[in-house]
């Protein structure tokens, strides 16, 4: 039930997005790689699937891949600091 949910609302927020006239930005993170928890199959190539697809929608996209937490944390300050009025953000 919740991913009903959140399918629903990714696709109404990218329906709001793809029409909108504001500049689309978006920041997508994938790591696979985790010193507790060993190496995972997907999460990198999800976010480069999902980078590819929202560059189709116009969005101007920011990807990082297997960072670590203080890169991970300066991405998301740099990706901030480029944020203007009206702009729609997307963090995948």
């Amino acid at each position: 039930m919740a991913r009903i949910f959140i399918l629903f609302y990714t696709c109404l927020f990218l329906t709001v997005a793809l029409y909108s006239q504001d500049r689309k930005m978006a920041l997508v993170i994938g790591n696979s790689t985790y010193s507790h928890l060993g190496e995972l199959k997907n999460p990198v190539s999800d976010a480069y699937l999902m980078g590819f697809t929202l560059e189709d929608l116009g969005f101007e996209v920011k990807s990082v891949t297997n960072v670590s937490g203080k890169e991970m944390k300066e991405a998301i300050d740099n990706f901030m600091t480029q944020i203007e009025a009206n702009d729609v953000v997307l963090v995948y």
